[in-house]
């Protein structure tokens, strides 16, 4: 949490709001091991607390503290809904082979499952789920 808060000093208050999103909702964090697991990068996903590796999640964390962009495909489907970046920087997301820039702030829609993501160096990932998704919209 400190290098977050560090990291992410302009962006404050995207961190207050994804803080509370979660704080008072169940739900369990279990850490990834893979790309996104190094010395320099750390991840973490929200799942419900019964069946943590098989029910989509709601929550991602990564955090990059090295200079390199990290890439991969995260292994826990993610749950259909409305999703806002609250992290630090602008990442890639690629859904359909179509890459999209998220910035911070920014609210979109997913379909659920896994997701393909870049995280830029030197930043940090914070996606929360806000909403449930309209049946019409997608990113």
């Amino acid at each position: 949490e400190a290098w977050l808060n560090k990291g992410c000093s302009t962006y404050q208050q995207l961190y207050n709001e994804f803080h509370a999103l979660y704080i008072d909702k169940a739900g369990i964090w279990s850490a990834f091991e893979g790309i996104f697991a190094t010395k320099n990068v750390l991840a973490f996903s929200r799942g419900d607390s019964v069946n943590i590796n098989h029910s989509p999640h709601d929550g991602l964390v990564i955090i990059n503290k090295g200079n390199e962009e990290v890439e991969g495909t995260w292994p826990n489907k993610l749950q259909p809904g409305i999703y806002k970046n609250m992290g630090s920087n602008s990442v890639n997301i690629i859904i359909n082979n179509t890459r999209k820039i998220i910035p911070p702030g920014k609210v979109f829609t997913l379909r659920g499952g896994s997701l393909n993501i870049n995280i830029p160096g030197r930043s940090a990932l914070l996606l929360g789920k806000t909403g449930e998704p309209p049946n019409y919209l997608y990113l």
